[in-house]
């Protein structure tokens, strides 16, 4: 099955083939690539891309799937698919694949763009989402772009305003630390009018009402507390939880995850 490594393995692969051209040896070529066709593609060709559904053996659940594996693993196939494939209606077939699949996975974010799972699984999720929606610009010439679908504009906001200040995330679910700057410079192309929440002065209070959380921002403190419920994905019986820093220097107190 293909999973979180071999889907990115697949990528690194196939980018190493293209980026090499006639450099690599024909012998190496040709074994790269009957592995990457038995290993990543055979697999993801035999899933159903209407309803997600394979033989049991092959079935890789994130197909359709609404948490960061479906972008990441949508992602590493996909563009390593379109780094190495010809054939017009293999490629087409996999941007096909992907759409449905990245629909289930902008469904996982709340309504409010919230992401249950932490700021670092967004870091992580999102950003190969929007690796993949490039990828996705470049082959179709722009006529398929995932950063319009629901709710990709308020996932991605979510990376600029879950942040308690410029270094720190609540530790929410499996959050803390810093949101990716890369992430939300690469966001910031596909929705250049979200600048000034990314890069400006965080706003005095945010608040995530299908999630619950607030966050209040201060000169000297910032505190941020979380409510909702616990069927989450990630979630560490976070109801409750909150997070202080006062004058830059994160305070002990509710350890979150």
């Amino acid at each position: 099955r293909i999973d979180l490594g071999s889907s990115a393995m697949g990528y690194s692969v196939a980018a190493a083939l293209c980026l090499a051209g006639d450099k690599i040896d024909p012998e190496v070529k040709r074994l790269a690539l009957r592995t990457l066709d038995e290993r990543i593609f055979s697999l993801y060709e035999r899933v159903n891309a209407q309803t997600g559904v394979s033989d049991e053996r092959f079935g890789n659940w994130w197909f359709f799937g609404v948490n960061n594996w479906s972008a990441v693993c949508h992602a590493g196939v996909v563009r390593a698919a379109l780094a190495v494939i010809e054939d017009p209606a293999r490629r087409a077939a996999y941007v096909e694949a992907a759409e449905r699949g990245m629909r289930f996975f902008l469904s996982g974010f709340l309504d409010d763009g919230y992401c249950t799972e932490g700021s670092s699984y967004w870091d992580y999720g999102y950003g190969h989402f929007l690796d993949l929606t490039t990828a996705v610009i470049g082959a179709t010439g722009g006529l398929v772009d995932f950063s319009r679908m629901p709710r990709a504009r308020r996932a991605f906001l979510y990376g600029a305003e879950t942040r308690l200040d410029e270094e720190n995330c609540p530790p929410f679910s499996d959050g803390g630390g810093r949101v990716g700057v890369k992430t939300l410079e690469k966001g910031v192309r596909f929705f250049p009018d979200l600048k000034p929440s990314v890069n400006g002065k965080l706003p005095p209070r945010t608040y995530f009402p299908d999630a619950q959380v607030y966050i209040g921002r201060e000169p000297d403190f910032v505190f941020a507390v979380k409510g909702g419920n616990n069927n989450e994905f990630h979630n560490h019986n976070d109801v409750g939880s909150w997070s202080l820093i006062v004058k830059g220097v994160e305070m002990v107190g509710e350890g979150g995850s």
